[in-house]
C-alpha cells in the first residue's frame, strides 16, 4: 500500500468496509451510509487520506447520493448490456454467467468502449463503467486462450482509434491460479497499451483522474483505466 501511495497516477479507492452488497435483501441506505463512513474514516486513520472513488461489491451500484454526501466523486458502473446488469445473487443464473465467460473470448455483449461525455447530473459521482474483466486462463479452454487476450487488445485498439475510454479491471485473486502466467499476460496488455500510446496518444487514468476530466469536459485523448 505504501508503494502504491508513492507511485504517481495510482489510486487507492474504497470497496466498503464489510463488502456490503447493496442489492441483496436487508441493508438499506442508512446501513450503507454507516458502513461507507466507517470505511472512509478507517482509510483516513490508517493512510492519512480519504478515498474519492468506490468500486461497489459485485458491482451492485446504489445510493449514489450517499456517496456524494460522503465526498466520493467516481464509481465503477457495470459494463453496458443486459449480460452485465447487476442483480441480486438469488436472481443470477448460470446461463448468464456462462455467457459472460464466452463474451471474454468472443463478442457477445454490447460494445465495451465508450465515448467520454460530461456527467449528468453533475452533483453525483461520475460513472466510469467497467469494460472488461481480466480473466485468468482456463485449462478446459486452453486452445481458445489466444482469443481472450486478442479480445482485450482489439477493444483497447478500438478505444485508441475512436478516442474512447476502455476500463480494464481485475481482482488480485484472478491471477492466483498461475501468477507467473497472469503477470506475463498483463505485461503483454501493457505493452500493447504502450504502443497505442505512442501511435494514438492513449493515456492511462485512475478513476479519480477520469472523473475530474469528465466533470470539466470530455476527455480529449483516448484512455484506458486499470482498476484492480
Amino acid at each position: 500500500v505504501a508503494r502504491l501511495r508513492q507511485t504517481p497516477h495510482q489510486e487507492i479507492a474504497t470497496h466498503t468496509l464489510s463488502h456490503l452488497t447493496c442489492l441483496e435483501p436487508g441493508p438499506g441506505a442508512e446501513d450503507f451510509r454507516a458502513d461507507l463512513a466507517a470505511a472512509l474514516d478507517l482509510h483516513q486513520d490508517r493512510l492519512g487520506t480519504r478515498p474519492t472513488s468506490i468500486v461497489f461489491p459485485r458491482n451492485q451500484v446504489a445510493h449514489l447520493g450517499v456517496c456524494a454526501e460522503l465526498g466520493l466523486t467516481a464509481f465503477r458502473g457495470p459494463a453496458a448490456g443486459r449480460l452485465y446488469a447487476p442483480r441480486p445473487e438469488n436472481r443470477e443464473r448460470r446461463a448468464r454467467r456462462a455467457l459472460r465467460l464466452v463474451d471474454a473470448y468472443l463478442p457477445l455483449g454490447a460494445p465495451t468502449t465508450w465515448e467520454p461525455r460530461p456527467q449528468r447530473p453533475a452533483d453525483l459521482p461520475v460513472d466510469i463503467p467497467a469494460s472488461r474483466l481480466f480473466r485468468p486462463p482456463l485449462s478446459p479452454l486452453g486452445r481458445l486462450d489466444p482469443l481472450r487476450l486478442r479480445r482485450i487488445e482489439q477493444e483497447m485498439e478500438r478505444a485508441a482509434m475512436r478516442g474512447h475510454i476502455f476500463h480494464l479491471w481485475w481482482h488480485p485473486h484472478n491471477l492466483g491460479p498461475d501468477p507467473d502466467r497472469g503477470l506475463a499476460d498483463i505485461a503483454r496488455v501493457l505493452d500493447r497499451f504502450r504502443r497505442l500510446s505512442e501511435r494514438h496518444g492513449m493515456v492511462s487514468l485512475t478513476m479519480a483522474e477520469a472523473a475530474a476530466r469528465l466533470r470539466a469536459a470530455p476527455v480529449p485523448a483516448s484512455a484506458v483505466g486499470v482498476a484492480p
